[in-house]
């Protein structure tokens, strides 16, 4: 296989609201790259978009795209994992480690403003498997249970992972306002802000507004090549895990993050990621809690040691593990871009080009990592300096260590149950109008979806059961078999 180099970075700034089109949107870092390269010599190109047809009404992009760049003659991909918008980098990455090409575009984005923002959100919940959409499970009340059941798990009260949310979100917003291109830039949050219901009012129980990210218009391009340059793409990892969250294994942390960490680490010649000299580090926090499991699930810190990291400031920009220092989705989301432009940032900070309020110093590696649906289509990248001579492992029969069965299905579910976490869902935000609760039941070692009854269930996936805790009646249970 052939070493793989990234060439030239470029991105749009991110806007709440563009009047570009998606293809001008696409196009725009990519004909900056294409001003410094010859377009005759590209092979290929790789356009990851999330929801195009719903935000935009538009098909088959990758050849607009290719089109619009005077790429004919090359093979042009669109690359759909929701909001994983590294597939597009492992798509390019594929194509020239094969040596099939020579030099590939990735570009991604996302046009999500021409939509309201009620519709943007339906469009979103979409990545939500159908039946958990029917119980009434969305992309922050699913979030906020996987959150819950890690607290419960790692015997974090529900005070204290406040507490934690609360300087997860006000350092995420100091460093998006320094970072010029970011959706919040020059705009920082007070503690008095974040404790202010009126301003950050309650979205699913414990996340509020600003534990959440904004909906972006933007997008990024990257240029790959097996030419050598000061970037080498040293491995990358890719996993999926169940649709549905209550078919997983394991609901109190994010499996498929654990396996492409595994995948790329060992392309990489990684044993132990924390022990990489100069490492930054630029992870999907779309929710607040999820800075904190991702930590833990890429094998950085054990969950004590990720809480005292976050706590004593080990991730900050001067701080032995820079992480997230553009400022991570609070600089933007633009669903099939983010991950994409997160390692843009990456790449800028390797070569000493971020802005120099968020320049850290000597970075010589970094691990970009990117979530698409509620955690279930994962990506991992290692990006390396040319230069940098760490020691890499050579893996011998190593493989990932497989999922336990998963044999839930077959257990008994036993008339009672308990209540092990539950999150309040408010669709008009900072409104209790509409709010109901979503709770994770624990029957006989089984886990199941505890759910409001309501016309739109579909109430042949279980009869009522009784939960000790919850008045019955209330809730209607789902057993997904």
């Amino acid at each position: 296989m052939m070493k793989v180099y990234i060439q030239q970075v470029e991105r749009t700034k991110a806007y709440k609201k563009t009047e570009l089109s998606l293809v001008d949107l696409l196009c725009e870092p990519a004909q900056r790259i294409l001003s410094k390269v010859d377009p005759s010599r590209i092979d290929g190109v790789f356009v990851s978009v999330q929801n195009i047809s719903s935000f935009t009404g538009e098909g088959n992009i990758a050849t607009k795209v290719a089109d619009r760049l005077g790429l004919r003659g090359a093979e042009a991909e669109r690359v759909e994992t929701a909001s994983n918008g590294h597939t597009a980098l492992l798509r390019a990455f594929d194509a020239v480690a094969s040596g099939r090409c020579k030099r590939v575009l990735a570009v991604g984005g996302e046009k999500m403003s021409a939509v309201p923002r009620e519709e943007r959100s339906r469009i979103i919940g979409e990545v939500v498997d159908p039946i958990d959409r029917a119980c009434g499970l969305t992309m922050p009340s699913a979030i906020a249970l996987i959150s819950l059941e890690y607290a419960r798990v790692n015997k974090v009260s529900l005070p204290d992972f406040k507490a934690l949310l609360e300087t997860i979100a006000i350092r995420t917003y100091r460093y998006a306002a320094a970072n010029p291109d970011a959706q919040f830039a020059g705009k920082t949050m007070t503690t008095e802000e974040y404790r202010d219901d009126m301003r950050n009012p309650p979205v699913a129980t414990p996340l509020h507004v600003f534990d959440s990210c904004p909906t972006s218009d933007g997008a990024g391009a990257i240029l790959v090549t097996s030419k050598e340059s000061d970037i080498e793409i040293s491995g990358v990892g890719h996993a999926v895990d169940g649709s549905r969250i209550f078919d997983r294994y394991y609901i109190d942390h994010l499996e498929a993050t654990r396996w492409a960490a595994r995948k790329a680490y060992k392309q990489a010649g990684i044993l132990h990621p924390r022990d990489l000299s100069g490492l930054i580090l630029e992870q999907h926090d779309a929710f607040g809690p999820l800075f904190l499991l991702n930590l833990v699930d890429l094998g950085i810190f054990t969950h004590p040691e990720a809480m005292k990291a976050i706590e004593k400031g080990t991730l900050d920009r001067d701080g032995e593990i820079p992480t997230n220092i553009s400022g991570g989705l609070k600089d933007l989301h633009a669903l099939g871009g983010t991950g994409l432009i997160k390692i843009i940032e990456a790449c800028r900070q390797l070569r000493g080009e971020a802005p120099p309020a968020l320049q850290v110093k000597k970075p010589k590696v970094a691990i970009c990592h990117s979530i698409g649906g509620p955690g279930n289509n994962i990506a991992v990248t290692v990006l390396d300096k040319v230069g940098n001579r760490r020691y890499r492992h050579h893996f011998r029969r190593w493989q990932p260590e497989p999922l336990p069965h998963n044999n839930e299905p077959y257990k008994p579910v036993l008339p009672q149950g308990i209540l092990e976490v539950s999150t309040t869902v408010y669709p008009q935000v900072g409104s209790p109008q509409g709010a109901y609760a979503i709770a994770v039941v624990n029957c006989g070692g089984k886990h199941i979806l505890a759910a409001p009854a309501h016309d739109k269930v579909q109430r042949a996936w279980g009869e009522e059961v009784k939960i000790s805790t919850v008045a019955r009646g209330t809730f209607n249970r789902y057993v997904y078999e």
